[in-house]
C-alpha cells in the first residue's frame, strides 16, 4: 500500500487501522467462504462418484485427465485423499 501510495501520500496511523479493520471485516470471512464451498465441493464430487458406483482405479483415472479448468482446483488436486474400494457383501 505505501508504494502505491508513494512519499507524497503515506498512510497516518488512523488510515492503517481502518485498512486492517476493513481486512478483518472482509477479507477474512471470504477466505472461510472460499474454505467452506471447497469442502463442500469435494463432498458433492465425492457422492457423485460413489453414485455411479465407480472404482477407485476409474476415479484415479478421471482425475489424472481432467481438463484444466476444473472448479475444484489443482490444489485440491494435490490435496485430495486416495480412494479406498469399498466392497459390498
Amino acid at each position: 500500500m505505501k508504494r502505491i501510495r508513494g512519499k507524497k501520500l503515506p498512510l497516518t496511523a488512523a488510515g492503517i487501522q481502518a485498512l486492517r479493520a476493513e481486512y478483518t471485516r472482509s477479507v477474512e470471512p471470504a477466505r472461510a467462504l472460499v474454505a467452506e464451498t471447497s469442502k463442500l465441493e469435494r463432498t458433492l464430487s465425492d457422492l457423485v462418484n460413489q453414485a455411479y458406483g465407480l472404482t477407485p482405479a476409474e476415479i484415479d483415472l478421471m482425475w489424472q485427465t481432467a481438463p484444466p479448468r476444473i472448479p475444484l482446483g489443482e490444489a485440491d488436486l494435490n490435496a485430495r485423499p486416495q480412494v479406498t474400494a469399498e466392497k459390498e457383501p
